[in-house]
């Protein structure tokens, strides 16, 4: 064998084994690659189930929040329909508000010109008193004048001396003296019309306490608290329990009690026993603790 073939065996020999050698890598490769490919395979799928997880945690959450938006959302319309109401609360407080002032102010100034007046008034009734104890002088003088004017009449009568012009005369006197007595008779009895209508036990009680008159200043708008406010106080006398007459003109209205005194005005009770049917106390109505022939 020469060297030429010698040399073409070692040749193939060293093909022989590098093609071994490639084909055994080869095949290692494509195993490796397959393993690799499974496994990367397996990853995927993993990586797949967790980001689907995760994506539907996430839908989830986003679909809480999107419920808690909207929660928020009708929290926030209520309240903002609650401001709304408590703005209309406060626009009707702001205007009640202005009529209770007003009423205050119309009350204070009636206080005021009733406090301005009682001065007058009290000067009035002094007058009034002087005026009714003259009539009664009057009406004393006028019934001994006619007395004697009956009994110049009856003298003349029975002794027959006068003519009878002075005998018309004397009975024209008469007559203008008997009507003067019913005239001035009326007028008193204007005066006492008020004792007449008043029970026994109420006109005698009213003599224990000292004379004392006003005016009813105010009138509850409960109609279930029967009270009256009386323009009189402690500057005038007045003590809890003192019952006061209420009367308009000559009419007997009623009778109340004070309970509450202050400096100058009265709080006073409406006493049920002594309502007079269909007579209701208003403000103006004249009280007095104690009415005097």
């Amino acid at each position: 064998m020469n060297s030429l073939s010698k040399a073409l065996i070692v040749v193939v020999l060293v093909l022989s084994i590098a093609y071994v050698v490639v084909s055994m890598t080869l095949i290692s490769h494509q195993v490796n690659w397959y393993h690799r490919s499974l496994a990367l395979r397996a990853e995927l799928d993993r990586v797949t189930t967790n980001t689907n997880t995760r994506i539907h945690d996430l839908e989830e959450r986003i679909n809480s929040l999107y419920t808690a938006l909207n929660d928020k959302e009708k929290v926030l319309a209520q309240m903002q329909k609650d401001a709304d109401g408590l703005r209309t609360q406060l626009t009707v407080l702001g205007k009640e508000k202005g009529d209770l002032e007003g009423q205050r102010d119309a009350f204070k100034q009636r206080y005021d010109q009733l406090e301005l007046n009682s001065e007058a008034d009290k000067k009035a009734l002094a007058k009034l008193r002087e005026d009714y104890k003259t009539l009664q002088e009057e009406i004393v003088q006028v019934k001994d004048e006619s007395l004697k004017l009956q009994d110049k009449v009856g003298v003349v009568e029975n002794k027959l001396i006068l003519t009878e012009k002075d005998r018309d005369e004397f009975y024209r006197q008469n007559k203008e003296l008997q009507e003067r007595v019913s005239g001035l008779e009326q007028e008193v009895k204007a005066y006492r019309t008020v004792y007449g209508m008043l029970p026994e036990t109420l006109r005698s009680t009213e003599m224990a306490k000292p004379p004392i008159s006003g005016q009813v200043i105010a009138i509850s708008k409960d109609p279930g608290v029967p009270l009256v406010v009386l323009g009189v106080g402690k500057n005038e006398g007045v003590e809890p329990g003192f019952s006061f007459i209420v009367y308009r003109g000559d009419k007997f209205l009623g009778k109340v009690v004070a309970q509450d005194v202050l400096e100058d005005m009265t709080a006073a009770r409406v006493d049920p026993r002594f309502q007079q049917p269909n007579a209701t106390i208003s403000v103006g109505d004249s009280v007095t603790t104690r009415l005097t022939y």
